[in-house]
């Protein structure tokens, strides 16, 4: 059974699940009322708290980072469907040996045009698990504080002494991709 994560609450993947190298990054949402996009995002950081380099943002335009680590499966415009809406293949060994920490990003697109905002939806989640034996491993709901937010940094991976610490970060903002990419570059 996976560990259920609150805001703030980590876990060390590599104490915990010895062995793991491939890590399937999930989210998932249910819509209330309207049709929303939400896009997955991940930034690949450094220990300067920048991308390492433009090309280690993986999202809908780039769906692959340069040293391969990342995968991002394609955009879900429409949230409908079981399961993960969309997904990110992580191989945690091929990670470019600058990056420290990988921020896990969710935005609505055409939010701030719209008045998009996370309180449109319900059941909405990050979870990771092992890609070979698909075990979940852990899982973070969004939470009603972010119910006003039309984006939200969902999580982190740390990576430190070779060890990888997953923390629910469940930060959110009004700034949209945007404002994240001018944050992290």
């Amino acid at each position: 059974m996976a560990i259920s994560l609150n805001k703030g609450e980590s876990y060390n993947l590599s104490k915990e699940f010895p062995g793991v190298k491939k890590l399937m990054i999930g989210l998932g949402w249910e819509l209330t009322t309207k049709q929303l996009d939400l896009d997955a995002s991940v930034f690949m950081i450094g220990a300067n708290g920048k991308i390492i380099n433009n090309n280690y943002l993986v999202y809908f335009n780039n769906l692959k980072s340069p040293d391969g680590a990342l995968h991002h499966t394609g955009d879900n415009q429409t949230g409908k469907g079981m399961d993960d809406d969309e997904s990110i293949l992580v191989n945690l060994d091929a990670i470019h040996k600058e990056v420290t920490d990988l921020i896990i990003v969710v935005t609505i697109n055409e939010a701030q045009e719209n008045g998009y905002t996370f309180g449109l939806l319900k059941e909405a989640y990050v979870r990771i698990y092992d890609e070979v034996s698909k075990k979940e491993i852990v899982k973070y709901d969004l939470d009603a504080e972010n119910a006003s937010n039309s984006d939200i940094e969902f999580a982190r991976l740390h990576r430190q002494n070779g060890d990888w610490t997953f923390t629910a970060t469940g930060k959110g903002s009004g700034k949209g991709l945007e404002g994240y990419m001018e944050k992290y570059s």
